[in-house]
């Protein structure tokens, strides 16, 4: 057991006694590490795949307003006055693969070209 004098670090608190593990301890520290970095990688994976179901489905309901705004005819000026949302910013939302828009600004944008925006809930 080593101890550590606090003081010598200028600080007011007292000595600290310092005790290595022991063989059997340094052995379950490490299967408990092992199952962390376990638990680690399936966290990981497990999101990664939400985000890119997200992206997916991000990604499809800007195509569709994007088609829909094109089949109105609507330039990207247009939707700026009609939205208030600037032109890079709607390029962005249309054609960025890892665009992240809030729920109110595809309803912004829905708006604008006359439909809305519907959450549907299924068992």
């Amino acid at each position: 057991m080593t101890t550590r004098n606090a003081k010598a670090n200028g600080s007011r608190s007292a000595a600290r006694k310092i005790r290595k593990a022991t063989p059997s301890e340094r052995r379950k520290y490490a299967a408990l590490r092992g199952k962390l970095e376990d638990e680690k990688r399936h966290i990981v994976a497990r999101g990664r795949r939400i985000k890119a179901r997200h992206d997916a489905l991000v990604g499809q309901v800007m195509r569709d307003l994007r088609a829909e705004r094109e089949a109105q005819g609507l330039s990207l000026a247009q939707m700026q006055r009609r939205c208030g949302m600037t032109r890079a910013a709607l390029c962005r939302l249309e054609t960025a693969t890892d665009a992240n828009p809030t729920l109110a600004t595809i309803e912004r944008y829905a708006a604008a070209l006359g439909k809305r925006l519907e959450l549907v809930l299924k068992k």
